[in-house]
């Protein structure tokens, strides 16, 4: 379920990807993931003063990427990636999507 805003022709196009990393592997994750082809950026607190901490006490990289054009081996790359706890690449994991729109409600499924 989600806003229509949220709605892309292809990942990578509107926003970051999201990758949680083990605080103390952050830069060679974050090395990594340059080297794959992002623009990565720590992401802050509200405020902008301290790193952001999950729940587990990891930090999350944004990654700012072009288009992807294989999101599965883009997520499959991340995730060989020593300190990588999880990235925001949620492939094949639901098979319809509820949207809101200005206009009502707009329900996708996956063939």
């Amino acid at each position: 379920m989600a806003d229509h805003t949220k709605r892309v022709t292809q990942l990578g196009s509107k926003a970051p990807v999201p990758v949680e990393v083990i605080p103390f592997a952050e830069r060679p994750v974050a090395d990594y993931l340059r080297s794959l082809g992002a623009r990565v950026e720590k992401r802050l607190e509200k405020g902008g003063e301290r790193p952001f901490i999950t729940d587990e006490n990891n930090i999350i990289l944004d990654c700012y990427l072009p288009p992807i054009a294989n999101p599965q081996q883009l997520a499959t790359a991340i995730r060989q990636q020593p300190g990588v706890v999880e990235h925001g690449l949620f492939l094949h994991m639901a098979s319809d999507a509820i949207l809101a729109t200005p206009t009502g409600i707009e329900h996708l499924t996956r063939p």
